[in-house]
């Protein structure tokens, strides 16, 4: 399984975030500007996505 990640889409440009810590995985198409404030919203809510994240795959094992 890959490590702990969030896709974020805005219009039809999508990025995928590492989170813990924060990070790039992936770009497609959005901007440096559309990036920094999709980091800055990962980054924000950094321990909601990591708490969503173990609940979903806690369910699935």
């Amino acid at each position: 399984m890959e490590p702990p990640h969030v896709h974020v889409q805005y219009q039809s440009a999508l990025s995928k975030f590492w989170i813990q810590p924060v990070g790039l995985a992936r770009n497609l198409g959005m901007n440096v500007s559309e990036l920094r404030k999709a980091s800055q919203l990962v980054t924000k809510h950094e321990g909601l996505i990591r708490r969503r994240w173990d609940e979903y795959f806690s369910k699935k094992s």
